[in-house]
């Protein structure tokens, strides 16, 4: 269920939002630029791990965790999350030395959600994040592999007037 929802939302992406360029230079952007995070950007923050935190509630009060089904829709949005995050990180068109640890940090924090809703032993608040930070460290250095051939995400940009003519 997590490969499918990743795979379905990097369909849809593709399709509609973002398109793969490659070019032998990059123009880069300064560090500073990388550090600015916009009102936009942190309030969609917020709503995306307050909705994480309250769908991951409404699950676990309909549905008991010895249920698969819960821990499965839980796992597929946090590859969904952690996918995206590090897409941006790798691929994106900014600086990789600030946006990689950002996305890490994240990564390992999302790794703290799963025994957030299971409870169970303390130990798992450390093996968790821990397992996830590992995961994202392997894909990230895939990803920056893919990045140092040229290839970056660009924005799709919307048709302009004279095309939808």
């Amino acid at each position: 269920m997590p490969a499918v929802a990743v795979a379905m939302s990097c369909g849809l992406c593709s399709r509609f939002f973002v398109r793969i360029e490659k070019r032998e230079h990059w123009t880069s952007r300064p560090v500073s630029d990388e550090m600015k995070f916009t009102l936009r950007s942190m309030i969609w923050l917020t709503v995306a791990i307050s909705t994480l935190l309250a769908l991951g509630r409404i699950i676990q009060w309909i549905s008991p965790w010895d249920d698969l089904a819960p821990l499965l829709f839980i796992f597929a949005l946090l590859a969904l999350i952690a996918s995206g995050m590090l897409v941006w990180a790798a691929l994106g068109q900014g600086q990789v030395i600030v946006r990689v640890p950002i996305a890490l940090l994240g990564i390992a924090l999302l790794g703290l959600l799963p025994p957030y809703y299971m409870g169970g032993p303390s130990f798992r608040f450390f093996v968790w994040p821990s397992l996830t930070s590992e995961v994202a460290i392997c894909t990230v250095g895939s990803l920056l592999a893919i990045r140092s051939c040229g290839f970056r995400l660009v924005r799709k940009q919307p048709p302009s007037e004279e095309q939808m003519q």
